[in-house]
C-alpha cells in the first residue's frame, strides 16, 4: 500500500531514516505539484502586505517612500490596509473571553470536582504557560497566511528541574521532570503528501522546528547521534519555493532544521508511528504512535493541532479570505504610487526665463532647493501654467470602490472598519452594526474554538497519559476552592474526564455597547446583587456569572446528600 513503508523498517532505525530522507526530499522536491506553488506565491504575496515591504528589499515600502525608474522618478509607498483590516478581523476572533468545560463520565460530586480540577488545569496552561498567547500567535498565521498549528509534544527535558546526571563526568546533564512544549509552527515548516484530497486524508504530516544544534546534540542517546547533531548544517530545504528569509543570511547560525514525523494508526500502519530526525536522515528517537493522540480531533495529526481559514476544494493546502484581497491591495498601492509621483515630481517651483537672462537664472537656481529653470526664446510669450499636480478624481473614487471591496471581503462593518457613518445613529444602532461584523466572521470564530479546544483535549491526554508526578499549580480561585482540596494535578486527578469542550459568547457579549446593555437588563431583572456582580457583566458579558454561587450551593448540597447516603 502507498503507507507501507511508515511500518517497514521498524526494527531499523538507520535504513528507516534513508527512507525519511528520501521521502523528506519528495515531499518538498520541485516536482510537489502546482498546488504547492499556488500556497506558497499567495503566502509570499501576504507576507508582503501585511508586514509593508518585500524581503528581499525591493518595490514600495510602508517604512518609507522609495524611489524607482530612471533616475529616481517614481515615488512607491505601500500603505499596508489590507492588513489593518486583517487585525480587526483577528480582534473580533480572538478577542473574546472563553469558557472552558469538562465533561465527565457520571455526575456525582467525585466527577464534578474532577471536572473543575480539568477546567483549572487547562486554564493554568493557557494563561501561566503562554499557551494562550502562542495560540493566537498561530491563529494570526491562520488568518494571515492561511494556516498555523500548535506542536504540543511530551518532552522529558521541560519541567523542572529534579537534579543532574554526572555519570558522563565530562557531559554532565540536566535532569527534568518532562511536560509538553508548546511550539507555535507557520505554514512553511507543515509538510505533507500533495496528492492527498482534503488535510483529513493525510496519513501522515512531517512539522518542522529549528531549535539550536548543541540543545540537541546535549540530549542525543549516542555518540554518533550527537556526532551528526553537532555536524549538521543550515542549507535551504529542498524544493520549497518561498521562505520569510534568505538563507545565506544564516550560514553561521546554530539553528538546524529538526524534522517530527507522526503517522496515524492505518491499515498499512496499524501502530503508527513518530519520529524525530535530522535532514540527512539520522534518527533520533523512533516508536509507534503514542496513545495519547488516538481517537483525537481531524485536524490533529499526533501532537500536532492545525487551524486553517479555509482550504482550496480537493487538495490538502489552505486557504484564507484575507487572500482575495490583496488583488485590491497591490491595485491601491498603485494608484498612490501614481498620485504621489505625480504630486513629488512637479512640486517644485517652476520658473521661465528668456534666453538672454540665463545667466543670472541659472546663479539663482543653483543655490539649495532653488527653482528648476525652463528657458525660452527671448520676446517670447511665456507658457501658461498647467495644473499637474491636480489629481482626476477617478482616482479617489477608485481607490474607495477598492476599500469598500476588502471590507466587504472580510466582513468589516464602516464603524470597526472606522469609517464616518454619521451622528444620527443611536448606540444600540450602532452596537447592532458593530454585531454584523462578529456575524460575518463567526465561521472564523468557529474555527478559532475549534482549534482552542483540540488544544485542551491534547493538554487533557498528556496530563491523564504521562503525568504521574503531580505538579503543584493553582487550580481554582475562591469561588471553586470548596470544590477542590489538591493544588496539585496529575494522570489520576483528572482520570475520569472524557473530553474539554471550548464555547465563546454570543455577538452581543462581544461589543461594549451589548455587555452594557446586557448588564442594564439584568440590573432591572434584579439578578444582579452586588456592584462587583454588575461589573463582572459589563466586562465579560456573561450572565452565567451570576448563577456560579448558587451551583456552588447545590453541588455542596449533592456532596452532602452523597456522604449521608454512604
Amino acid at each position: 500500500t502507498f503507507d507501507q513503508w511508515l511500518d517497514a523498517e521498524r526494527d531499523d532505525p538507520e535504513a528507516f531514516g534513508q527512507t525519511l530522507a528520501g521521502k523528506l526530499g519528495e515531499l518538498t522536491g520541485s516536482a510537489i505539484g502546482p498546488g504547492c506553488n499556488l500556497h506558497y506565491t499567495n503566502v509570499a504575496v501576504a507576507y508582503t502586505h501585511l508586514y509593508g515591504f518585500d524581503m528581499e528589499g525591493r518595490g514600495a515600502n510602508a517604512a518609507q517612500v522609495t524611489r524607482s525608474g530612471e533616475q529616481g522618478s517614481i515615488a512607491e509607498l505601500r500603505i499596508p490596509a489590507s492588513a489593518g483590516l486583517l487585525t480587526k478581523a483577528y480582534n473580533i476572533v480572538v478577542g473574546p473571553e472563553l469558557s472552558w468545560s469538562a465533561v465527565a463520565t457520571t455526575t456525582d460530586f467525585a466527577s464534578e470536582a474532577q471536572a473543575v480540577t480539568a477546567r483549572n488545569a487547562l486554564q493554568y496552561y493557557w494563561e501561566h504557560e503562554d499557551v494562550g498567547a502562542t495560540a493566537k500567535d498561530v491563529a494570526w498565521d491562520a488568518l494571515s497566511l492561511a494556516e498555523g498549528a500548535l506542536h504540543v509534544p511530551c518532552d522529558e527535558n521541560c519541567g523542572q528541574d529534579v537534579g543532574v546526571d554526572n555519570s558522563n563526568p565530562e557531559r554532565p546533564k540536566l535532569l527534568k521532570s518532562g511536560d509538553m512544549r508548546f511550539s507555535g509552527i507557520p505554514t512553511w515548516d507543515i509538510i505533507r503528501e500533495p496528492s492527498a484530497r482534503s488535510w483529513d486524508a493525510l496519513n501522515y504530516i512531517i512539522v518542522r522546528e529549528w531549535p539550536d544544534k548543541f540543545d540537541v546534540a546535549a540530549t542525543a542517546k549516542t555518540e554518533e547521534v550527537r556526532e551528526a547533531c553537532l555536524s549538521a548544517g543550515v542549507g535551504a530545504p529542498k524544493g520549497q519555493s518561498w521562505f520569510p528569509f534568505r538563507w545565506t543570511d544564516y550560514a553561521n547560525t546554530h539553528r538546524i532544521p529538526l524534522y517530527f514525523l507522526y503517522a496515524k494508526r492505518t491499515p498499512s500502519a496499524p501502530a503508527g508511528r513518530q519520529t524525530v530526525f535530522l535532514e540527512d536522515g539520522t534518527v533520533l528517537s523512533d516508536g509507534p504512535l503514542d496513545p495519547a493522540y488516538a481517537n483525537l480531533t481531524p485536524d490533529c495529526i499526533g501532537p500536532v493541532i492545525r487551524i486553517a481559514g479555509g482550504a482550496y476544494r480537493g487538495t490538502p493546502w489552505p486557504y484564507t479570505k484575507f487572500f482575495g484581497i490583496l488583488g485590491a491591495g497591490q491595485a491601491r498601492d498603485a494608484l498612490y504610487r501614481d498620485l504621489l509621483t505625480n504630486a513629488t515630481a512637479v512640486s517644485g517651483s517652476v520658473i521661465s526665463v528668456e534666453d538672454n537672462s540665463m545667466d543670472q537664472a541659472e546663479a539663482i537656481g543653483s543655490l539649495s532647493g532653488g527653482p528648476q529653470i525652463v528657458p525660452r526664446p527671448a520676446g517670447s510669450k511665456p507658457p501658461e501654467v498647467l495644473q499637474l499636480q491636480q489629481a482626476h478624481p477617478e482616482h479617489f473614487n477608485l481607490i474607495n470602490r477598492l476599500d469598500n471591496a476588502q471590507q466587504q471581503i472580510m466582513g468589516i462593518d464602516n464603524i470597526t472598519a472606522g469609517q464616518e457613518v454619521g451622528s444620527n445613529l443611536s448606540g444600540a444602532a450602532m452596537a447592532l452594526m458593530t454585531s454584523t461584523s462578529v456575524q460575518n466572521n463567526s465561521q472564523w470564530q468557529a474555527t478559532w474554538t475549534r482549534f482552542v479546544q483540540s488544544i485542551g483535549n491534547v493538554v487533557l491526554r498528556h496530563i491523564q497519559k504521562h503525568m504521574k508526578m503531580p505538579k503543584k499549580i493553582a487550580l481554582a480561585g475562591n469561588a471553586r476552592s470548596s470544590l477542590v482540596t489538591t493544588t496539585e494535578v496529575s494522570g489520576d486527578s483528572v482520570a475520569g474526564i472524557e473530553r474539554v469542550v471550548c464555547t465563546i459568547g454570543s455577538a452581543l457579549e462581544q461589543t461594549d455597547a451589548g455587555r452594557y446593555d446586557l448588564s442594564t437588563e439584568a440590573l432591572k431583572a434584579g439578578w444582579v446583587k452586588t456592584p462587583e456582580d454588575f461589573q463582572t457583566v459589563r466586562d465579560t458579558g456573561r450572565l452565567d456569572a451570576l448563577s456560579q454561587d448558587l451551583s456552588n450551593e447545590l453541588l455542596l448540597i449533592n456532596k452532602e446528600n452523597e456522604a449521608l447516603g454512604r
